[in-house]
Parts: structure tokens; C-alpha cells; sequence
């Protein structure tokens, strides 16, 4: 697999994690390697072991190895979310995180990760377009039409490349926003262990990979979680929902001794049953499965798993079914849980411009503008 992608570098995944005889790494030893390459500096054992018990419902030495990594990317996000400073300095960004933090000038945050004197320095914004200066002065112009975030990090590693730097800026996929590990070569070769080593070999036959995953008859629903995972980066929508409906409307056993594994693969399952929803214009159905688990969501650890993901979704679908008072409920329920979240601020400005409250509108593009949110890059 090419470690080369659309938005830069990425550590490529390992599938066989999850097969009989594939890389297993456990826990305690990712951690072990993250703590010897610079993060978590300050994360003490006490700690972890309280992250993961409240997150997956037991001891950070009995999670399953083909679990760990989504325990480790979780741990990441909780831990630098409070950590913002000490995430840049150690060499994490995660887009999701950075809003209400001293900075809300991406730019600037990607030149600290780097080093001094900053590689670029923003001078002013424009539509689709970020003005800055380079550290030796000539002026550049950053083109962010699509996503903003992954455009600025991708223009910021091919100088890194041209400059032949040692560090470079790495994204993992977390399934949330756009994540990156600023690291040195000899940090991201440490650190690749956990995963498999990049080899560059001809892309699979997609009609040879699809048939090999629909013989594969999964025995259990976290198989079935993988497989529509699998089906939707070959863009079998259909065959992709459907394994996730099996999964949502209990169509396979669920051992419901293990209650932490159950709610887990429940709540993956309803959140990317409703991304695909959403995608395939599926509005009426993502409202549905969204609301399926914001109804039963009473305790904080489903809500923080899966919540604000899923009333940002519900909410823009009710823009597109033109339920605008219904999608400016869920979006302020959001800001008052967190007046920070510049999505929600963003969208509610999309349902207020909607539902034909301009002065509210621009007033709520203002407020997410000023808290760096990356959909108004390209506007």
C-alpha cells in the first residue's frame, strides 16, 4: 500500500488485525510506543486505566488486541482535547479539537508543530483561497476550496518535501475529522510498527476484493461492522447499509454478557449507518437513525461517543427535508452545551439562512468564522 494519499501522508492500516495470524499489538504496548516517541507525557497509569474503564468498560490490559487501535485513537482525542498546547508541541492535531483554543489560525498551528521560525505565516483570507507569508518572506496563496483543513496540511507537506524536511505531517484515521501526527522519519518508523510497513504494489481488483468480502459470511455483528466498513470504500452503498441494518435491528446473536462490546458496536454501527444514510440523500432515514440513539442516549458515555456527531447529522438532514425550526433545535442544543462548537454555528446559520432569518445567519457565519471553522474557507 502506497503510504501516499489524496491529503498527504497517512499510516497505512493494517487489515490483517483483525484476521487470525495478522499483526496483534496490544494496548499497553501501543501506548508504550506512544509514550517513547514523545505523547501522552504526562499520562500516568492511574490515568489510562481510568480513560479506557470509562470509554470500554474494562482494564487497559484486557482489551482485545484488534480493538486497541480504536481505543488508542480515542485516547488521543480525549487526552489532547484538553491539551491543546501540549498536542502541538508533542506533534497531534486533530480539526475537531481545536475550536475555542488559543488559536483559531490553522496555519500558525501547523508552522509551531514544525518548528522556528514558522515555515508561513497568515497574513489575511480570502474565498477559497488563505494569504500567507513564507518564513523567507515572498508571499504564497494556499488554495482551500473543498475541505480547508486537509488542503492547508497537504500544501504545508509538499514545501516540507521540496525542502526534503525530516518531519512531515501524517493523518490517521480516527473516523472523525481530519487527525494528523506531525512526525520525523524516524518517528513515524518507530511508530509504524503498529501498523504494517508501507509497500507499494499494484491496487486490488475491486471486483476480485468484493467478491472475496461477500464469501466471507460474517459469524458476528462487529463482522459485519467490518465488512460494511470495507463495502463502503468500495462504494457499495447498498451492500454497506445493509450490513449495518443487520447489525441495528439485531438480525445477529449480540452477547449481551459483554454490555461495554454490545453498546460499542451498536453505537458505530447507527452512527455510520447514518454518515452512509446522509450521503446517499437518505434524509428522512438519517433522521431515523439518528434519533434511534439520541432516544435512548441517557447515560454521558453513549452521548460522548456518538452524540454531537449524530445531532449535527440529524439536524442538516432536517435542512434538506425543510425542517428548519427542528434543525435549529438540534444545533442549539449543541452551542449550549458548548458555545465553541463552530460547526454547530456554522450549520445553524444554514437553517436560519433557510428558513429566511438572514440577520441571524450572518450573525451565527460570524461566530464560526471567528472560532476558524474550515467550511468558511472556501466560501
Amino acid at each position: 500500500m502506497d503510504e501516499n494519499n489524496s491529503s498527504g501522508y497517512s499510516f497505512p492500516y493494517n487489515q490483517e488485525i483483525f484476521n487470525p495470524g495478522g499483526l496483534a499489538i496490544k494496548l499497553t504496548q501501543m501506548i508504550k510506543l506512544f509514550k517513547q516517541e514523545g505523547f501522552f507525557t504526562s499520562l500516568t497509569p492511574k490515568r489510562l486505566r481510568q480513560y479506557v474503564e470509562e470509554g470500554s468498560g474494562c482494564k487497559p490490559s484486557e482489551v482485545e488486541e484488534w480493538d486497541a487501535l480504536d481505543v488508542v485513537f480515542d485516547l488521543l482525542s480525549q487526552y489532547y482535547a484538553v491539551r491543546f498546547e501540549e498536542g502541538l508541541r508533542d506533534g497531534y492535531i486533530e480539526h475537531d479539537v481545536r475550536f475555542g483554543k488559543d488559536t483559531d489560525d490553522v496555519v500558525l498551528e501547523l508552522s509551531s508543530m514544525i518548528g522556528e521560525p514558522p515555515l508561513y505565516v497568515q497574513t489575511s483570507m480570502g474565498p477559497g483561497v488563505l494569504y500567507v507569508t513564507r518564513d523567507d518572506g515572498a508571499k504564497e496563496e494556499i488554495e482551500c476550496v473543498s475541505g480547508g483543513f486537509n488542503e492547508v496540511v497537504e500544501y504545508f507537506n509538499s514545501a516540507l518535501e521540496q525542502r526534503k524536511s525530516d518531519k512531515m505531517f501524517y493523518e490517521i484515521d480516527t473516523g472523525r475529522d481530519p487527525t494528523y501526527l506531525c512526525l520525523t522519519k524516524q518517528k513515524y518508523k518507530a511508530l509504524s510498527k503498529i501498523w504494517t510497513a508501507p509497500v507499494k504494489k499494484p491496487a486490488p481488483d475491486p471486483v476480485k476484493v468484493l467478491q472475496k468480502l461477500m464469501e466471507n459470511q460474517p459469524t458476528d455483528p462487529w463482522e459485519y461492522l467490518y465488512r460494511a466498513e470495507e463495502l463502503g470504500k468500495l462504494q457499495q452503498r447498498e451492500l454497506a447499509l445493509s450490513d449495518y441494518e443487520k447489525v441495528v435491528f439485531n438480525e445477529v446473536p449480540i452477547d449481551e454478557s459483554v454490555w461495554w462490546s454490545t453498546k460499542l458496536c451498536l453505537c458505530k454501527s447507527f452512527r455510520r449507518k447514518a454518515r452512509l444514510e446522509f450521503a446517499m440523500a437518505r434524509y428522512a432515514q438519517c433522521v431515523a437513525s439518528c434519533s434511534e440513539v439520541i432516544g435512548v442516549a441517557d447515560d454521558r458515555e453513549t452521548m460522548f461517543m456518538v452524540g454531537r456527531e449524530l445531532f449535527l447529522l440529524r439536524g442538516r438532514a432536517y435542512i434538506e427535508l425543510d425542517e428548519f425550526d427542528k434543525a435549529l433545535n438540534d444545533f442549539s442544543k449543541l452551542i449550549a452545551d458548548n458555545e465553541w462548537d463552530a460547526d454547530a454555528h456554522f450549520f445553524r446559520a444554514q437553517a436560519y439562512d433557510r428558513s429566511g432569518k438572514e440577520a441571524l445567519a450572518e450573525k451565527d457565519r460570524k461566530k464560526a468564522m471567528e472560532l476558524g471553522c474550515t467550511h468558511l474557507i472556501g466560501r
